[in-house]
């Protein structure tokens, strides 16, 4: 080593120096977190194979008439159907955060008006412990041709939007279009205030601001994986 540093005249004081103990510290951290990966990865693999048995039943539901009638006139019902659904969805997009790039775009034509009433109706029950209800304005018959992980950021948001409103408050989604025949959909709630100098940060991963951390368990994720 010394006579490469001598070739490339450089000095050994150049360079960050560990003692010992912070070598076997580091290679201790980094054999914790490769079994937490390892846990992780076992317990996904798991979640993976109980859904199937869930996600083919979902099947069998769409594809009987009569079921699938009495599962849509039943608001518990389908949002368990629909639920089973939301976790095999969740488990294809962790698959496609590992194994491909960030800019492959998968598109499809969506209404996102039914999207996120359906949405509604499986997250409805979150509200309920804190009386919270949901409330539509305005509705869209169009679908857009858009990105399909859309549907993961109105469900992060629709989420957060119930996870923080206030107690016996509403959560409003709001439907409409803008002069240039966008369509604009607003998900607004009652909640603790944030602070001024905290709102550029509720998008980076990891943060939370003082109210959300007394009002709410987090992890600082989701919001970032929306932005994205």
């Amino acid at each position: 080593m010394l006579p490469n540093l001598k070739r490339y005249k450089q000095d050994i004081k150049q360079f960050i120096q560990y003692s010992l103990s912070q070598v076997l510290k580091s290679i201790s951290e980094f054999e914790r977190l490769n079994h937490e990966v390892f846990v992780r990865r076992a317990t996904i693999y798991d979640i993976k194979n109980a859904t199937k048995h869930f996600n083919d039943l979902v099947e069998d539901v769409k594809h009987d008439k009569e079921v699938k009638r009495i599962a849509e006139e039943n608001d518990k019902l389908l949002s368990s159907v629909e639920g089973y659904s939301l976790i095999k969805y969740r488990l294809e997009y962790h698959d496609k955060l590992l194994n491909y790039e960030d800019n492959i775009i998968d598109k499809a034509y969506i209404n996102f008006h039914q999207a996120i009433k359906k949405l509604s109706k499986i997250l409805m029950y979150r509200g309920i412990k804190k009386g919270v209800e949901i409330e539509f304005h305005g509705s869209c018959k169009r679908s857009f041709l858009a990105n399909k992980e859309l549907y993961l950021m109105y469900f992060i948001l629709l989420e957060n939007a119930l996870k923080f409103a206030l107690e016996s408050s509403k959560v409003e989604i709001i439907f409409g279009f803008t002069k240039d025949d966008a369509l604009m959909v607003q998900i607004v709630n009652e909640c603790y205030h944030i602070k001024h100098d905290e709102i550029e940060h509720i998008f980076c991963l990891g943060f939370r601001s003082e109210s959300a951390i007394k009002s709410a368990k987090g992890s600082g994720l989701g919001l970032d994986i929306a932005k994205k």
